[in-house]
């Protein structure tokens, strides 16, 4: 079985370019991840347009529903990737993540700006 790895990173902003130049930079990240042979899943590449588009029509996601997408995608990955974007520490969705690795006992690893990946310590 391939091992999928995670991308995690911040996303929720009041302001639509925060959203944007966070969506960019997971996109950046992803691809060099692939490039160096990992599979990645990443809710914010994944879901980016759609948000946009949900927005455009007036409506939200549904309630819980990115919980349930973490729940879903967080147990078919072996491995998470923290992306540090500036508010990723006070990010909820994050932290779920995080949690949610921690409790599979699964390796976390946050990204640094150099491409290497440095094991995650809790605090």
């Amino acid at each position: 079985m391939t091992l999928l790895t995670y991308l995690s990173c911040p996303y929720s902003d009041p302001s639509p370019e925060v959203r944007s130049k966070r969506f960019r930079e997971a996109v950046r990240v992803s691809a060099k991840l692939m490039l160096g042979g990992r599979f990645i899943v990443c809710p914010v590449v994944m879901n980016h347009h759609v948000e946009i588009e949900i927005q455009a029509d007036g409506r939200a996601f549904p309630p819980g529903y990115w919980r349930e997408l973490e729940q879903e995608l967080t147990a078919q990955c072996g491995e998470l990737v923290i992306l540090p974007l500036p508010g990723w520490e006070q990010s909820r969705g994050m932290r779920r993540e995080i949690d949610l690795f921690l409790s599979a006992e699964r390796p976390i690893f946050h990204f640094v700006c150099d491409g290497t990946l440095q094991p995650f310590e809790p605090r």
